[in-house]
C-alpha cells in the first residue's frame, strides 16, 4: 500500500514534509477563520522542526553538540536580558503565541536562534569564501531573514514594539537590526574559531522554508 514511499529517501521525505507544513501553515494563518489555531501550533511547529533538522544531523559529536546547545542558551539569555532592559534590542514584549516564557522569553526562541545561526554559518562556508569574512556573510544572511520576520511577527501577536520603527517592513527599531547582525557575528566567529564544519544535509532546505514562509506572509498579511 505504501511502496512508493519506498523510493523516497529520508531527505527527501523531510523536504516535502516540512514544504506543506510550512505551505499550509502560511495559508492557514492567513486566513482569519483558521488563524486561531494554525497560531496555537506554531511553538509546536518550530520546536519540531529544529528536533527534526537535529535527528539529521546524527551521529553528533559531543563537542559540537555542547556548542550548540550553548548557542541556543545564548540566544535565549540576550532575550532575557534585551525584555528586562530594552538596552539590547529596543524596549519590546513577547506575546502568547509562541509558548511558555520563562523570564518573559519563550524557550522557542532560543532554539530559532540556534537554527538561524547554524544555518548562517553552514551558508557562508558553504559559499567557499575567506574563513576571516565567513562570519560577516552569515551575520548578514541572519539580519535579512529578520527584516522578513519581524513584519509578520509583529502582525501575529508574536511580539510587540513599545517604540516600533517606520514602514511596513522595518518596523522594529533599528537597534533591532543592528543588534542582530552584532550579536549573530559574534555567535558565528565563536563557531568558525571552534571549526564546526559539519554539514546538515536538510538545514539550508529547513531555513529556506522558514523564509519562504515569512515571505508569503509578508505578501498575504502586510503589504
Amino acid at each position: 500500500m505504501f511502496r512508493w514511499l519506498d523510493l523516497l529517501s529520508v531527505r527527501r521525505y523531510f523536504l516535502i514534509f516540512w514544504g506543506m507544513v510550512y505551505g499550509f501553515g502560511a495559508m492557514g494563518l492567513a486566513w482569519p477563520p483558521t488563524q486561531p489555531f494554525f497560531l496555537l501550533c506554531v511553538p509546536y511547529v518550530l520546536i519540531l522542526g529544529a528536533v527534526h533538522v537535529w535527528f539529521m544531523e546524527r551521529p553528533v559529536p559531543m563537542p559540537h553538540t555542547v556548542l550548540l546547545l550553548l548557542g541556543c542558551l545564548a540566544g535565549w539569555l540576550v532575550e532575557v536580558y534585551g525584555v528586562a532592559t530594552g538596552a539590547v534590542f529596543g524596549a519590546y514584549h513577547y506575546g502568547i503565541v509562541l509558548g511558555y516564557a520563562p523570564a518573559g522569553v519563550p524557550l522557542v526562541i532560543g532554539v530559532n536562534w540556534l537554527v538561524l545561526v547554524y544555518a548562517a554559518s553552514q551558508l557562508s562556508y558553504a559559499a567557499q569564501i575567506s574563513p576571516e569574512i565567513r562570519p560577516f556573510m552569515g551575520a548578514t544572511a541572519v539580519l535579512l531573514v529578520d527584516v522578513f520576520i519581524e513584519p509578520v511577527a509583529v502582525f501575529l501577536g508574536f511580539w510587540s514594539w513599545d517604540t516600533p520603527g517606520e514602514g511596513s517592513l522595518f518596523v522594529a527599531p533599528m537597534r533591532n537590526y543592528i543588534a542582530w547582525w552584532l550579536f549573530s557575528l559574534v555567535l558565528l566567529s565563536l563557531a568558525e574559531m571552534a571549526s564546526i564544519r559539519r554539514s546538515n544535509p536538510v538545514l539550508l532546505h529547513y531555513a529556506a522554508f522558514q523564509l519562504g514562509f515569512f515571505l508569503l506572509l509578508n505578501v498575504l498579511l502586510v503589504f
